[in-house]
């Protein structure tokens, strides 16, 4: 399965080329996604997907792997000499950033539909996961927190509305109630004669 030209064009502009010339970014579906890893004997190509869906892969230089030595270390099986997460990536390579999915509710069940990349995902949505990756690790904190902080904001006024809100339906209830008692009590007429008895007999 493939993109369209067009989105495909769309993306690589939005989202620049590495200096080997390749996209930064690039969509790919998830049963053609494979990465070379060790099976325990030999090297394998696994998906790197379970799901059937389009991904939105992003390119890693070797740095971001760290250095060929530590994911030697990280990765060696003994005695094959193998390494798990396979050789390493020496010119870099992609991974996954986002599986390309939304919950739709059918009935009373909610499940997932998987649409294909197109030129609105690539206008709305890349650009907002394209800089939020470009953040730094402690400006990534900072944002989630911030964010974490408003939501709690929001929650904390929403639940207080809340009360407000059921506070005015009890004393709108309330009042209610207190009405029907009146009109039930003027629509007694003993009782009526027995409080204005009772008002004559008071002091003044």
């Amino acid at each position: 399965m493939k993109v369209s030209p067009e989105v495909e064009k769309a993306l690589t502009q939005a989202g620049g080329r590495n200096f080997y010339g390749k996209p930064n970014y690039r969509f790919a579906w998830s049963g053609q996604e494979t990465q070379l890893i060790s099976n325990g004997k030999s090297y394998e190509h696994f998906r790197v997907c379970a799901e059937d869906c389009w991904l939105l892969m992003k390119w890693e230089g070797p740095e971001f792997w760290g250095s060929e030595e530590e994911w030697n270390a990280n990765n060696i099986e003994l005695p094959s000499g193998l390494y798990t997460a396979g050789p390493y990536p020496r010119q870099g390579r992609y991974r996954v950033v986002r599986t390309l999915k939304k919950a739709v509710i059918k009935g009373d069940v909610m499940e997932f539909e998987y649409p294909a990349p197109d030129l609105v995902f690539v206008r709305e949505m890349f650009p907002l996961i394209r800089d939020f990756l470009d953040l730094t690790t402690e400006e990534k904190s900072k944002l989630l927190f911030t964010r974490e902080e408003e939501a709690k904001a929001k929650l904390a006024h929403d639940f207080g509305a809340s009360r407000e809100n059921y506070r005015g339906i009890a004393t709108a209830k309330q009042v209610q109630d207190r009405t029907e008692a009146i009109e039930r009590f003027l629509h007694d007429p003993v009782r009526v004669k027995q409080a204005l008895e009772l008002t004559k007999r008071r002091p003044i």
